[in-house]
């Protein structure tokens, strides 16, 4: 075989070698495309798809786009137990749980913008409030827990040019898993449709009461930075908070809390802790008084509630059944009838809302 000969062999080859890894992965990403991972795409199949990740970013993006919800559920994991089913039945209308864990205050309102983008008419929007929110500084945008799943920025967007999506690890992984969910082979996250997921017995390996009261016990607290801006500048994420939910419209009731946290997380009276959470807590209530139809409730507080060990799961997070007795409380505090409740403050309702908490 001559030196001309063999080289064109190693071309034919090569072409045929290159031509069959592009016909390859082809075939891969289009096969991508048909299971539609992030149920993301308007021409693949209309099949029903699960969510692929327990931290919920990419699927939150689709389910704030569906039509049969007229309100929402926005926060981090201090709000995920809250069973839209419940809210459903106690405010009258069709709610959908939009909460992630480690959610940070930015994607937090890139979702209500999304929400408000694809939905007119809002009958509630409820967010819940916690310590991400009381960053004196402004929180970053990316939370510790979240650091290795970078926010999509591609899902929250009105660009249907960017929809597709990337071939990579990650793509493949979920693709994998969405397949297994449609073909019943393993639902990994139990999401109901509305996005609800009840976290409580996949949160801890340990959850009988010793081991519940220990870890109560045992947990760090988390304190507020305090040698950060104060005044008119600090909390600028409720700042952003409050210029959004002005957007909305003006009859759509806006439910703010401050979730409940175990009684050895709050800070002792007096102190500069103390003062820096009511200066966060009057920062939030202020909404309300420039905001129509919101109304700001803190659960935050020594009370029965926080004072019970057998309420909560580890330090910042509630049981299922008192996330039940939440939604009864908020109720109550919408009409008016919150009065007597020991387990809440009424920090502020808009001008013209029915009476006081």
């Amino acid at each position: 075989m001559t030196a001309v000969s063999t080289d064109m062999a190693w071309r034919r080859f090569v072409t045929a070698l290159l031509t069959s890894l592009g016909l390859a992965l082809s075939g891969l990403y289009g096969l991508v495309l048909m299971i539609d991972p992030y149920d993301a795409l308007s021409f693949s199949p209309d099949w029903k798809r699960y969510p692929v990740s327990r931290h919920s970013r990419d699927y939150n993006a689709i389910l704030a786009r569906r039509p049969e919800y007229n309100s929402a559920v926005i926060g981090n994991s201090t709000s995920m137990l809250l069973p839209p089913t419940e809210l459903n039945q106690e405010l009258g209308a069709r709610f959908v749980m939009l909460s992630m864990p480690a959610a940070s205050p930015f994607e937090q309102r890139e979702l209500i913008r999304l929400f408000q983008r694809h939905h007119s008419a809002i009958r509630n929007l409820v967010v819940g409030l916690d310590s991400v929110w009381c960053h004196p500084g402004g929180a970053p945008r990316v939370l510790g827990l979240m650091e290795n799943h970078p926010f999509p920025y591609w899902l929250y967007d009105e660009n249907p040019w960017n929809d597709l999506p990337p071939l990579d690890e990650t793509t493949l992984k979920k693709a994998r898993m969405q397949a297994k969910a449609l073909l019943g082979l393993q639902i990994r996250y139990e999401h109901k449709p509305d996005g609800y997921w009840d976290f409580s017995d996949a949160l801890h390996k340990e959850n009988d009461p010793e081991s519940i009261r220990r870890r109560l016990h045992a947990a760090d607290r988390h304190p507020l930075p305090l040698d950060l801006p104060k005044g008119s500048e600090a909390f600028p994420d409720l700042a952003d908070l409050e210029n959004l939910l002005g957007l909305l419209p003006a009859e759509t009731e806006k439910i703010l809390f401050f979730a409940p946290t175990h009684h050895l997380q709050l800070p002792t009276p007096g102190s500069d802790q103390s003062a820096a959470w009511e200066d966060c807590k009057h920062r939030a209530a202020a909404i309300a008084g420039r905001v129509p139809r919101t109304l700001v409730v803190d659960f935050r507080i020594p009370s029965p509630l926080s004072e019970n060990d057998a309420h909560f799961i580890d330090a910042q997070h509630y049981t299922r059944p008192i996330a039940s007795e939440l939604i009864e409380m908020l109720s109550a505090a919408l009409r008016g009838k919150a009065g007597d409740l020991p387990e809440l403050r009424v920090l502020a309702r808009s001008a013209g809302r029915g009476g006081a908490g």
